[in-house]
């Protein structure tokens, strides 16, 4: 045998024994399986923590699915479809990610310490940091009937889809189970009539979060539903009617308004054609916070935001006259708490300021230029007040502001003057936009320059608001007054 000869016949005995003992060590390291349903698969340890990951992640995307806010913010994302499929990739969802997950990332966190922290003996930090180190684009998606989901109503199963197993062909049976811990069973074969969110390593962006390069193309989605409105703005202009105001969006059909009063409901009230961008409510509930929501629509559904906006209807009409019709005393000895008997009649300043919600500056509108002061005592304790009839504001409208401030004094004199600050903080109580009580102070930055002298004497303050009846009666203690709206 040559020499040649023998190195080749050395080489092929050494390449079989090579080959057998990889198969060996193989077959050692990894584990063979047959599943139930006679499908073959190799689990190696690296698809056993990754299966973990997914289980976990699974587990964790379940309950927090209980929150109808994740399931409404989960299904816009998937809608965006940002690949082409209806899914989000899990690493978006970080605390520390883009704002529009924020929300979602927040109640993700939250679900995690109330229920798993203690289970994996981890925080969310590092359970983060485990679940992304082992697999970079893990994905959360919603593959059937994204479109149909209500997610005020439905809470899906979620399916957490392990690697190396079969999940195509009729007779796959995988589970899935809700965040009620309620379990089921989906045959791969057949298409769900509900949706399903599933839990996976995603098939369209790779470990470096980049798009395989199959897929690499601009996605522009042709069924999806309009944008919502923005800019939204609300108006004063008759009494009883309320102006709505927004920004037009694109393909869209119309809008929906929605609306409530006080503490009701949400109900429907009417729909606008595209590209109309404002609406009139002519039966705004005068005195109350009437609520607003808008959404656009198309034929794929409702935009999937709600926007909300409110504000006091009124009574009275824009540019009506206010006048102070009364003033009085509900008794001598009221009276006498701010002018003695001995110093006659008293001589009352008023000063108004004006100021409108949300607003941080304000302004005097008005001040009496002499003491209002009746002929005869007796005429501001009598038991109907002394009848005085001062315009206070020609044309009350948003320019001398929707909120007024009311300060009176009982002017003295005195031999020493000085100057006070009239600090006008006005408290106004409103619906906050989801329906709860929340008590909003609106402290104007701008402060009234009021000359006092040594013996005047303060009476007080109180709030006027435009939403108020057309005729009503003020107080502050014993003194009060009473202002009348005249269009």
């Amino acid at each position: 045998m040559t020499n040649r000869l023998k190195k080749l016949t050395f080489f092929l005995i050494v390449s079989t024994f090579i080959g057998v003992s990889v198969l060996i060590s193989c077959t050692k390291e990894n584990e063979i399986l047959e599943n139930e349903h006679n499908s073959f698969q190799i689990k190696t340890k690296e698809a056993e923590n990754e299966n973990i990951i997914i289980e976990q992640y699974s587990a964790l995307v379940a309950k927090s699915l209980i929150n109808p806010e994740f399931r409404e913010r989960l299904k816009k994302a998937a809608l965006e479809r940002f690949d082409g499929d209806y899914d989000v990739l899990a690493i978006n969802l970080r605390p520390d990610s883009l704002q529009e997950f924020s929300t979602m990332a927040k109640i993700m966190e939250e679900t995690y310490n109330e229920n798993f922290k203690d289970k994996y003996k981890s925080t969310y930090k590092e359970f983060l940091a485990n679940t992304f180190t082992v697999i970079p684009n893990l994905q959360i998606s919603i593959p059937v009937n994204c479109k149909d989901w209500d997610t005020y109503s439905y809470l899906p199963y979620v399916l957490p889809l392990y690697v190396d197993i079969e999940d195509e062909g009729h007779g796959v049976m995988l589970e899935a189970f809700n965040g009620l811990d309620k379990r089921t069973i989906f045959d791969m074969g057949k298409k769900p009539n509900i949706p399903v969110v599933v839990v996976s390593i995603s098939e369209r962006v790779d470990s470096r979060l980049k798009f395989k390069e199959l897929i690499k193309y601009n996605y522009t989605p042709m069924d999806s539903t309009p944008a919502s409105p923005g800019s939204l703005s609300i108006d004063r202009i008759y009494g009883g009617e309320l102006q709505l105001h927004w920004a037009d969006v694109s393909g869209e059909l119309g809008y929906r308004i929605l609306k409530k009063a006080g503490p009701g409901e949400f109900t429907e009230i009417a729909t606008t054609n595209a590209n109309q961008n404002y609406y009139t409510d002519i039966a705004a509930v005068p005195g109350e916070w009437n609520q607003y929501m808008i959404c656009s629509f198309n034929e794929n559904g409702n935009s999937s935001a709600m926007k909300y906006l409110g504000k006091y209807a009124s009574y009275r009409d824009m540019g009506s006259e206010l006048k102070l019709s009364t003033i009085g005393f509900n008794s001598e000895d009221a009276l006498e708490d701010y002018e003695s008997w001995a110093r006659g009649c008293p001589e009352l300043k008023l000063y108004v300021i004006g100021g409108n919600e949300g607003s941080n500056s304000s302004f005097v509108t008005y001040e009496s230029s002499t003491p209002l002061e009746p002929d005869d005592k007796d005429d501001i304790i009598d038991k109907d007040g002394w009848a005085i009839n001062e315009t206070v504001i020609s044309k009350w409208n948003s320019n001398n502001g929707s909120i007024l401030t009311f300060f009176w004094i009982e002017e003295d004199g005195g031999r020493y003057s000085s100057t006070l600050d009239i600090d006008a903080k006005m408290e106004i109580k409103f619906d906050s936009l989801l329906g709860g009580m929340l008590s909003g102070d609106i402290t104007l930055t701008h402060k009234a320059k009021v000359d006092l002298e040594s013996k005047d004497d303060t009476i007080g303050r109180s709030d006027v608001y435009f939403w108020d009846p057309l005729i009503k009666k003020y107080s502050i203690r014993e003194f009060y007054w009473i202002l009348e709206c005249v269009d």
